[in-house]
């Protein structure tokens, strides 16, 4: 996607602008033949409509050029008031892209920078048989008037009232930081939900974007949103709609976090998301080989064995995009290994330790 950007048409750029119009106009004529009904003899449809919409510029209306990576690729007539329906601040009258710039997004985010520099209430003026104006504008606008995400969620919302919650109980890690929120409707009913914000990330240019509870990663492009992989977990699957009920999810598997390479998926995932009793949780990991189509997993107790340099064993979190296992360990962890293998010290390999302390930050691990 290429940079999108406004540029207020001046006198520099006032020929550019005229031309445009007139190709916009040419689009327009299919739709309002009676209107255009004549080509003056430089070959424009109505230049002296084209040029008094530059000439209310700054007063009632402004015109500008819509510039993709610095060319001219389009128009947009902003305007504001007297010229805008009642109980509108500003309009948007005309808006045009010309075909080779077309499904590239470059009018909507045109739109966008219009509204985020003027925010307030928008007329949107349409041709009423221009089918493919109102399809773009119905995409950009939902039906109430408020302006649709670039990339909507995935999952349909659920949800409740304010006055139907009987209580809200709050759940904290560690270190913390709020983790579940169970919430107990006036009715009986109990709903959880699991903080953790949707994940989005880039691997050797590809981005990538997964949801809470949704089984598919998908890829980004062109503000699209492509199924990429699936984490197939069959019987231990977690419907969606059922995200936030609390019955009989023990079984079913969580996936918790997400890192990516060339070669690995590496992945976290939980079972017994819910349970009342955290003995009951069980927490795994799991690497995916996107070459072979292999997938193995393993409990995350059951700790990686340094073979090389004889270290702590440990617990990965993350791969990096470069092949390495990533993992965190507190420094009087490993201070407290160390008064078990105090001949770890004598290494080499692991000279770190002779300077650690308990008061340190934790060590990160990278195995290659």
């Amino acid at each position: 996607m290429g940079k999108v950007r406004l540029e207020k048409v001046g006198n520099s750029s006032k020929t550019a602008f005229v031309n445009l119009f007139n190709l916009y106009h040419h689009n327009r004529a299919v739709f309002l033949p009676d209107f255009y009904c004549a080509i003056d003899e430089e070959g424009y449809y109505d230049k002296a409509n084209t040029l008094s919409v530059l000439n209310m510029s700054n007063d009632r209306a402004q015109a500008y050029l819509i510039r993709y990576n610095d060319k001219i690729a389009g128009l947009i007539v902003f305007t504001f008031s007297p010229l805008v329906k009642q109980g509108c601040d500003y309009g948007i009258v005309d808006i045009f892209v010309p075909n080779n710039y077309r499904n590239k997004g470059i009018a909507s985010n045109a739109c966008r920078l219009l509204f985020n520099e003027f925010p307030g209430r928008y007329y949107i003026e349409v041709i009423e048989n221009d089918n493919e104006a109102r399809r773009f504008w119905d995409r950009l606008i939902d039906k109430e008037g408020h302006l649709i995400d670039s990339i909507s969620p995935v999952f349909p919302k659920t949800g409740f009232l304010p006055d139907e919650i009987g209580s809200i109980d709050i759940f904290r890690d560690e270190h913390g930081i709020a983790s579940i929120i169970y919430v107990t409707l006036k009715s009986g009913i109990n709903r959880l939900a699991f903080v953790n914000p949707p994940r989005l990330w880039k691997n050797n240019g590809i981005i990538r974007f997964k949801e809470d509870f949704i089984d598919t990663i998908y890829t980004v492009s062109n503000k699209q949103l492509a199924p990429s992989i699936i984490f197939n977990t069959g019987k231990y699957q977690w419907p969606v709609e059922e995200r936030t009920s609390v019955r009989n999810t023990n079984e079913r598997i969580y996936i918790a976090d997400i890192s990516e390479n060339d070669t690995f998926i590496f992945f976290q995932c939980i079972s017994g998301l819910y349970a009342d009793n955290p003995d009951k949780r069980v927490f795994y990991h799991g690497l995916y080989n996107k070459q072979t189509g292999e997938t193995k997993l393993g409990k995350a107790d059951n700790l990686i064995a340094d073979d090389l340099t004889h270290f702590m064993p440990y617990t990965p979190l993350r791969i990096s995009t470069v092949g390495e296992f990533v993992s965190f360990v507190e420094a009087y962890k490993i201070m407290e290994w160390l008064e078990d293998h105090p001949e770890a010290k004598n290494n080499d390999k692991l000279g770190f330790l002779k300077e650690l302390n308990e008061e340190m930050n934790p060590v990160v691990i990278l195995i290659d």
